[in-house]
């Protein structure tokens, strides 16, 4: 037995020459209890009365068993029990890969919080690394190199890393400025899979600390590099976890080129999807992306420098090169910017300035940087969509260090603003104008306060262009916040002011969790992988789909193409479906066909709009089914 693969590896290795029923949790639990081999296939298990059958009963003209879930097997299976089926196999949703996920009362759930967000990824620009800090305790746990071409040099042709984007699982995105590359980096350290270079090369090592820099290409966790040509400077990332028209998370990334350039790209693989120019302004230039963020709909939105712009696009429309070759609806006054909300792009004035960081929260109102923090809500009425500041704690923006530069929100309604010398701003994000709504936090002047984030534990993390990060721990009222300046001092000239946790992509987009598990079928290869079958409680306006790939080892699912095997809703909340015509069968040497020995089984647990507040899917338990010789189950 194998486990480690995201959460625990089922292995049936030992059971030859026999059916089997396995259902996962995430951990084995005991070793099922084995049933004699019956021999010769579908026949023997044909029956007129009970007493036809050695085991089990005559269940119209077939003898039957049952499993411990309840489920009509024939005989001679062998089970893991799950969820609430046994409390030897419960789910197992803080294991390795899963995200946003819960056990209650037995079954897999939503997390009514957002506590499992543990990592920040800030960029060392100077150097050209990335370091995982782990949020809770503040220790730097590696550090990764972003590129080939390594740390700053003269006239600028390094990486020259920045902007960095999170995903549903916690993996970092990293675009390197001067390099036009971008590189992902997994999460999972040790548990990393080993990566193949080539026939005679695999890479099984991977940093373990701050110092512990590894070469380019010889880190294990750094997955996948992508040079993108043609766009300029690489200033804009977001990560694309958006529930597509077909009801499945999509898992990928959106990269901007500073010359007007947008790509897609696969997240598992770096493949490009499509390319596409950025939205058009009036005199024909295109939006120059200074930052991205994406929302609840799947409109990724580009803060710019160019005269208070706006860029938008439906990247649920744009899916192809013909699709997203359309023309621009650009709105050059903020009288008007609501005139191309029906547009695939979309270009609309919103300020008399230039804006720089961007973020969304909760509400789907989008906040930028710049020489004043605005607001701008698309969903308000034509003349009420743009809020800005009237007060600030210094003289009103006029330079660089009096710029607000990174933006985040919060899940408790607030903004934080990086004002590089001047400080960190607190602003009350539904009351932004009003009387002692916007708050200087003290003991933050003077740091050159670059970028923000917040952490799943609710603290804000102020990167600053020296060695070190600032730690705000917020109390209830705006003037009551703990900075800690001390803990993480050794950062190497980070330049960084996007997305670093993954919390604002999460609080922007639709809610959602996904758990992942593995099996391992015997070792006769005619194996087949028969059915999956679950138990659910399911709201309404709430989901589970139901993923699968499989493998010849536990270290080989990367890049492996995901087959949605089932989308459950309060229509079918019991119920099963078939997996051996979704996923490959391979041919073995007799002539017959049988199926890779590894499966792995991802579901997401998905809240849409229109759900309560707080409803969530409940998984109560998920059974595979399948067969170690010629036997149909």
């Amino acid at each position: 037995m194998n486990s480690t693969v995201h959460n625990t590896a089922h292995s049936l290795a030992a059971l030859l020459g026999a059916s089997l029923l396995l259902s996962c949790g995430g951990s084995s639990g005991a070793t099922p209890a084995s049933l004699p081999d019956q021999g010769d296939g579908n026949t023997k298990w044909l029956c007129q009365k009970d007493a036809d059958c050695t085991q089990g009963v005559c269940v119209s003209g077939s003898c039957q068993v049952t499993t411990t879930c309840g489920n009509p097997v024939v005989p001679s299976t062998l089970s893991f029990n799950a969820g609430d089926c046994s409390t030897e196999t419960a789910f197992e949703p803080t294991g390795t890969g899963n995200y946003h996920v819960a056990s209650k009362d037995g079954a897999l759930v939503l997390q009514a919080t957002t506590q499992e967000r543990s990592h920040i990824w800030i960029v060392n620009t100077h150097e050209a690394t990335v370091s995982k800090i782990d949020t809770a305790t503040k220790t730097e746990l590696a550090r990764y190199r972003t590129g080939r071409l390594g740390g700053v040099r003269a006239g600028n042709t390094g990486d020259d890393p920045s902007r960095t984007a999170v995903d549903a699982f916690g993996d970092a995105y990293i675009a390197n400025r001067q390099g036009r590359s971008v590189v992902k980096v997994s999460s999972q350290g040790t548990a990393c899979p080993d990566k193949v270079l080539n026939a005679q090369t695999t890479i099984t090592q991977t940093s373990s600390s701050p110092t512990d820099v590894k070469s380019w290409n010889q880190d294990k966790c750094v997955l996948w590099s992508r040079y993108l040509d043609g766009g300029g400077p690489l200033r804009g990332i977001a990560s694309h976890n958006v529930i597509g028209l077909d009801g499945v998370l999509e898992n990928a990334v959106w990269v901007a080129g500073y010359d007007g350039v947008l790509w897609k790209l696969d997240a598992n693989t770096g493949e490009i999807l499509l390319q596409t120019p950025t939205p058009t302004l009036q005199n024909g230039d295109p939006i120059e992306p200074y930052g991205m963020a994406m929302d609840r709909s799947g409109n990724l939105w580009m803060a710019t420098r160019q005269f208070g712009y706006l860029g938008r696009l439906d990247t649920t429309r744009c899916m192809d090169g013909p699709s997203c070759d359309v023309a621009t609806c650009v709105s050059p006054s903020q009288s008007d910017n609501h005139l191309g909300d029906d547009c695939i792009k979309q270009a609309l004035r919103i300020t008399n300035f230039h804006s720089y960081g961007i973020t969304i929260d909760q509400k789907q109102r989008l906040w930028f940087g710049g020489y004043n923090v605005t607001r701008y809500d698309p969903g308000a009425a034509p003349n009420a969509r743009v809020t800005q500041l009237t007060t600030f704690p210094w003289t009103p923006p006029s330079g660089f260090d009096d710029v607000i530069h990174g933006i985040a929100v919060d899940d408790q309604g607030w903004v934080w603003g990086a004002g590089l010398n001047e400080g960190v701003l607190r602003i009350h994000a539904d009351d932004p104008t009003g009387a002692g709504k916007v708050h200087r936090v003290t003991g933050t002047q003077g740091f050159s306060n670059k970028g923000i984030a917040v952490d799943g534990q609710g603290k804000v993390w102020s990167i600053t262009r020296d060695q070190t990060a600032l730690v705000i721990q917020p109390g209830a009222t705006i003037t009551n916040n703990t900075v800690d300046s001390t803990s993480v001092q050794s950062l190497n000239e980070p330049y960084t002011y996007s997305d670093m946790t993954g919390l604002q992509h999460r609080l922007a987009t639709q809610a959602y969790g996904v758990y992942r598990t593995t099996f391992e079928h015997c070792e006769k290869p005619e194996r087949i992988w028969s059915r999956l079958h679950w138990n659910a409680a399911v709201p309404p306006n709430t989901r589970l789909v139901f993923r699968a790939r499989t493998a010849i080892h536990w270290q080989r699912f990367t890049g492996v193409p995901w087959v949605t095997i089932a989308t459950v809703t309060d229509a079918n909340p019991v119920g099963d479906a078939e997996l051996t015509s979704h996923l490959p069968s391979i041919g073995i040497s007799n002539g017959k066909e049988g199926m890779e020995p590894w499966l792995e089984v991802e579901v997401q647990l998905q809240r849409l709009d229109g759900a309560s507040p707080n409803a969530t899917p409940a998984l109560n338990w998920l059974e595979i089914t399948g067969s170690c010789n010629d036997a149909v189950i």
